[in-house]
C-alpha cells in the first residue's frame, strides 16, 4: 500500500472493504492499493 499524501508506504492506517481506516492514535495518513 502507498501512502496518498507523501507516496510513502506508510503502515499508519488499514484498509477494509475498501474504506480507509485508520488505527487510534497514529496520524491519518490514507493509504491506498
Amino acid at each position: 500500500v502507498g501512502c496518498l499524501l507523501c507516496g510513502h508506504v506508510c503502515p499508519v492506517g488499514c484498509i477494509e472493504l475498501g474504506e480507509v481506516k485508520f488505527k487510534k492514535g497514529e496520524k491519518e495518513h490514507p493509504v491506498t492499493l
